[in-house]
C-alpha cells in the first residue's frame, strides 16, 4: 500500500508532464457487436463479435490476452473464431493452444460475483497496425434470480472507437424497464416473432485522455441499463429470499457470540466486539462456489472456516448480532469508484455487501479490515445503498453518511531543529480519527517490524527529500484504540546558511494524509472534464522551527485565509524568540463526495492556496 501511494505520487507528476502531448490510445475498437437473446425465465444467450486495431506498443501488451470472465456454475463460454490480421493482411488463426481456461483471481472488483473463471485468448504476431478478431458465445444457463434479467453496458469515453452496437431481444410478455444515456437508438418496431427488440448504437468516439482521481468512466460515458425488476425494493426482497436463512443462529453461533462478548453487557459494546472479531479473524477472500453469485454461505460454515467473501462477512456478523438480540441487515452497495445508480434496478448496480444496525442507525463494513467500528472506507461514504431491512422489515434506498470535519480528522505536530550547518532534524507526531484512521492503518499495514527506516526513507523520497529516519507505529490491528505514529528524520545540509536565504519547511510526515497529500491527491489540473472524488474532513498541521544561535528571521510568510463553498484554508505564522510557529488548517465540507467539473474551480481554489502556502519561505539571515 505504501509503495502504491508513492507510485501514485509519481503518476501525478508524469501524467501532468505528458498532458501537453496528444493522447494516443493503445488500440481502437473498429467494431463491437453484442446481441442478446433473453428467455422468459431470465436465462439468455449473448453473441459477441469484436474487431480491434493495435495502435501502439502498449496496445500489444493490452491485447496480447483477450479475457472473458464467466461463472462456471451458471454460464458457459465458447469461442467461435479468433485470429490476428497482420499489417500486411495475413490472417493468423488462434489455435486451441492459444485458448486457456484459468481460475479467476480473488475478485476484488466484484466480490458479490466471485464464482468465476477466465478464458484467455492469446493472439499471435501482435505489432502496432495488426488487428485482432474475436467472436464468442456466452450462455447464461441459470439466472442470478429466478425469472430475472438485468443488464448494464457502457462505452468508455477514454476508448478510441469506430462503432459499437448492443442488441437485445426479449419475449413480448416479459416486462422490461430501460434507461439509456447518450446512446442512439432504443426499442425497435415490433416484429412478427413475438419478440421485443432494442438496438443501441455508440458511434465514432475520439478517445479522451483519462484524468487522475476521476470517478469510474461509467459515470460519464454512454450507457444503458435494463431490468425486468420493477424497482430496487424488489431486488432487496429477492436478495433476502435467497440469503436470510443463511444468517440462522445455530447453537455454535450462539456459543461463539457469547465467547466473543464475555464480560460485556452494553449492547453497543457487544456489537463493536463482534465487529472487531469478524473484521480481524474472518479472512476476506473471494470464494468460488455454485449459486454463490448472490447467495452467501451459512454463518456457521463461515465461522468455522474463518474466511469468506463480503456476503459471507455480512451474514456471519448478522447472525452473531442476532445471537445477542441485536437486529441488523445486509446493505448492498457499490464499493468501487462508480457513483451512477441507474433508475432501473439492475443487479450490477451493487458489487459489495455491508451491514446496517438500525438500533444506532449505524453502517459497518467488516471486510474493511482496518476500519474502526462505524467507520466506512472513503469509497463508500455518500454512496446510495440498498438496505434490505431498515429495521421495520421494509427495504429502503439510503445515502450513506458523508465524512465530516468533526469525525474525520488528521492532526500533525512537527518540531524542526535547524542546525548551524544547515541540517534539519525533526519529529512528527500524527494522530487520526474516522476515515483518516482507516486510511492510515491500511497504508502502514505493509510496514513489517524491522523495515521502519526503509519506510520512512520512502516517505521522504516521495517529497523529494534527501535524508533518513524511522517510524514508530501504533498497532494497526488494535481497532479499539486510535491509530497514530511518530516520524523521526534527519535532512543533512538542507539549507545554506552562508548568507541570507529562504527556508521552505519540509512536510515531515504529512505527505500521505496531510496537506501535501491533499494537493497531490487532487493533482495539478486547474480544470477538469470528469468528476473527481473528495474526502471531507479536518486536517491540522502545527509546526515549530527552532533556530540556531546566530541566525535571525528577516521576514515571515503572510497569513492565509481562503474560503470556498467546499471548505476553508487558514495559515498563521509567528515568531517567539528563536522559534517560529506555524499553524495550518484545512477544513473540507463538500455537500457531496463527488465534485463535478463545473464545481471543480472551487476545489482548485483551495488546492492552489494550500500548494502556494506549502512553498512559502521563511527568510533567514546569519547575524
Amino acid at each position: 500500500m505504501l509503495r502504491n501511494l508513492l507510485i501514485a505520487l509519481v503518476f501525478v507528476v508524469t501524467s501532468a508532464a505528458s498532458s501537453a502531448a496528444a493522447y494516443s490510445p493503445s488500440y481502437t475498437v473498429l467494431s463491437s457487436v453484442s446481441e442478446i437473446h433473453v428467455k422468459q425465465d431470465g436465462s439468455y444467450t449473448e453473441d459477441v463479435t469484436e474487431d480491434l486495431r493495435i495502435n501502439t506498443p502498449a496496445g500489444v501488451e493490452d491485447l496480447s490476452q483477450y479475457q472473458i470472465q464467466f461463472s462456471v456454475s451458471m454460464q458457459s463460454v465458447r469461442v467461435l473464431s479468433a485470429y490476428t490480421t497482420t499489417p500486411d493482411g495475413k490472417r493468423l488463426p488462434v489455435g486451441s493452444k492459444g485458448i486457456l481456461l484459468q481460475q479467476s483471481s480473488a475478485s476484488a472488483d466484484a466480490p458479490m460475483f466471485d464464482d468465476s473463471k477466465v478464458l484467455n485468448i492469446v493472439f499471435p504476431a501482435l505489432v502496432p497496425g495488426a488487428r485482432i478478431h474475436v467472436q464468442f458465445r456466452r450462455v447464461q444457463r441459470v439466472p442470478l434470480f429466478p425469472g430475472v434479467f438485468t443488464l448494464q453496458q457502457w462505452y468508455s469515453k477514454n476508448e478510441q472507437r469506430e462503432s459499437s452496437d448492443l442488441i437485445v431481444h426479449a419475449p413480448q410478455a416479459m416486462p422490461m424497464h430501460v434507461e439509456a444515456i447518450d446512446l442512439a437508438g432504443g426499442e425497435q418496431p415490433p416484429g412478427k416473432d413475438g419478440q421485443r427488440t432494442w438496438h443501441w448504437h455508440a458511434g465514432k468516439n475520439v478517445a479522451e485522455a483519462p484524468e487522475s482521481g476521476a470517478t469510474s468512466e461509467i459515470d460519464y460515458s454512454p450507457r444503458v441499463a435494463m431490468s425486468t425488476m420493477p424497482d430496487y425494493m424488489a431486488l432487496a426482497r429477492a436478495y433476502r429470499t435467497r440469503a436470510d436463512d443463511k444468517a440462522a443462529v445455530t447453537p455454535y453461533i450462539r456459543e461463539l457470540a457469547g465467547r466473543i462478548t464475555q464480560g460485556i453487557d452494553d449492547p453497543r459494546a457487544q456489537a463493536e466486539a463482534l465487529y472487531r472479531w469478524v473484521s480481524k479473524d474472518i479472512r476476506y477472500v473471494a470464494v468460488y462456489f455454485g449459486v454463490g453469485g448472490v447467495v452467501p454461505h451459512d454463518a456457521e460454515t463461515v465461522a468455522r472456516a474463518l474466511y469468506g467473501d463480503c456476503k459471507d462477512h455480512a451474514t456471519l456478523y448478522q447472525a452473531l448480532l442476532a445471537a445477542k438480540g441485536i437486529k441488523s441487515s445486509t446493505v448492498l452497495i457499490n464499493a468501487d469508484q462508480s457513483w451512477w445508480l441507474p433508475q432501473v434496478a439492475t443487479i450490477g448496480s451493487f458489487d459489495h455487501a455491508i451491514n446496517y444496525l438500525p438500533q444506532w442507525k449505524l453502517f459497518v463494513d467488516t471486510t474493511a479490515a482496518f476500519a474502526p467500528f462505524g467507520v466506512l472506507p472513503d469509497t463508500e461514504a455518500g454512496k446510495t445503498a440498498l438496505v434490505t431491512d431498515d429495521g421495520s422489515g421494509a427495504p429502503r434506498l439510503v445515502t450513506l453518511p458523508l465524512n465530516t470535519p468533526d469525525r474525520d480528522r488528521v492532526v500533525i505536530n512537527t518540531r524542526f531543529v535547524l542546525q548551524a550547518d544547515g541540517t534539519i532534524t525533526g519529529a512528527s507526531d500524527v494522530s487520526h480519527a474516522g476515515v483518516y484512521d482507516f486510511i492510515a492503518r491500511s497504508t502502514f499495514s505493509d510496514v513489517t517490524p524491522g523495515t521502519e527506516a526503509d519506510a520512512e526513507g520512502k516517505l521522504l523520497a516521495g517529497r523529494d527529500l534527501q535524508g533518513s529516519g524511522t517510524l514508530e507505529l501504533s498497532d494497526v490491528y488494535a481497532l479499539d484504540k486510535p491509530f497514530g505514529y511518530r516520524s523521526q528524520f534527519t535532512l543533512p545540509d538542507y539549507v545554506d546558511l552562508g548568507g541570507p536565504t529562504g527556508l521552505v519547511l519540509p512536510s515531515g510526515a504529512d505527505n500521505l494524509l496531510g496537506l501535501a497529500g491533499f494537493v497531490t491527491s487532487v493533482g495539478s489540473q486547474s480544470t477538469r472534464r470528469t468528476p473527481v472524488m473528495l474526502t471531507d474532513g479536518y486536517t491540522e498541521e502545527d509546526q515549530t522551527l527552532q533556530l540556531p544561535s546566530g541566525v535571525s528571521v528577516l521576514a515571515l510568510p503572510r497569513a492565509v485565509s481562503v474560503e470556498s463553498p467546499l471548505g476553508r484554508y487558514e495559515a498563521q505564522y509567528r515568531q517567539d524568540g528563536t522559534t517560529v510557529q506555524i499553524r495550518r488548517v484545512l477544513t473540507l465540507t463538500s455537500p457531496s463526495a463527488v465534485i463535478q467539473p463545473g464545481d471543480y474551480p472551487q476545489l482548485w481554489k483551495l488546492v492552489r492556496a494550500v500548494s502556494r502556502d506549502l512553498r512559502a519561505q521563511i527568510l533567514l539571515k546569519p547575524n
